[in-house]
């Protein structure tokens, strides 16, 4: 090989590179998401349901905190940080907190102050959340006790902003249906203009995981979808193709 050859190649490949570098990034559509999905479901159920076999709880940590989430379903709370900038995010189902910690976390990170309500009877909290904007709630999340804690805490945040707080919710305990439809409709109102109402654990009950659970976070999205037409499901938030989310993630107007 001569050296003018060899000379040649290098600075083809360099190009190459710059090009790659300057290249227009492809831009994919919602519509050709949802279509793509469609089309290569089955695929992407059979990675569920191997995911969801394989990985128990406790396999996924945040700091050494257990948190019941799939790394790409924490990968889009991130970027739903950092795109809407709430200022409260209230969720329910606490767990160990290692979810309210990640959360905590990504928005120092992006310079957010943003308060964490986490709603949960039975938490099991190894670390002090005042330290990081975390209010832990001690009730069930559809009791009178729980919603007026939550509500006395969101009055404190708008007194400190002075405007109303922008709200994110996030529903992540018990997945019966009922259960899920009652908080719906406590937390579903809190929600601002623009933000999130995520609806975890939709997969259940046979899309595609347990299909031996029963109706439950799925069907309680199929009914307030068809009730209220101001949230909107986000297809850009399954664009990773895999979610314990789908047809959760839900954006209001």
């Amino acid at each position: 090989m001569s050296l003018t050859y060899e000379i040649g190649v290098r600075v083809k490949v360099a190009l190459q590179r710059v090009m790659n570098i300057f290249r227009a990034p492809r831009v994919v559509t919602a519509e050709a998401m949802q279509q793509y999905l469609a089309s290569n479901r089955g695929v992407v159920d059979q990675f569920s349901i191997l995911w969801y076999e394989a990985i128990k709880p406790g396999d996924v940590r945040w700091r050494g905190h257990e948190l019941l989430k799939s790394p790409f379903d924490l990968w889009i709370y991130q970027e739903i940080l950092f795109e809407q900038k709430p200022d409260v995010i209230i969720e329910t189902g606490t767990h160990r907190g290692g979810s309210a910690l990640f959360l905590a976390d990504m928005a120092k990170m992006m310079g957010l102050e943003l308060d964490i309500i986490t709603i949960d009877f039975n938490a099991k909290l190894a670390y002090d959340p005042a330290a990081h904007r975390i209010h832990p709630i001690a009730a069930i999340s559809t009791t009178s006790a729980a919603t007026s804690a939550v509500a006395k805490i969101l009055e404190d945040a708008k007194k400190r902003l002075g405007r109303a707080p922008k709200v994110m919710v996030t529903l992540d305990s018990d997945h019966s249906k009922a259960n899920v439809v009652a908080e719906l409709e406590a937390y579903a109102p809190l929600v601002t203009s623009g933000q999130y109402l995520v609806v975890e654990d939709t997969n259940i009950n046979g899309h595609p995981v347990l299909p031996e659970h029963g109706p439950g976070p799925w069907e309680a999205v199929q009914d307030f979808l068809a009730a209220h037409h101001d949230f909107t499901p986000d297809a850009r938030a399954e664009r990773y193709l895999f979610t314990n989310h789908p047809h959760g993630w839900l954006r209001k107007q």
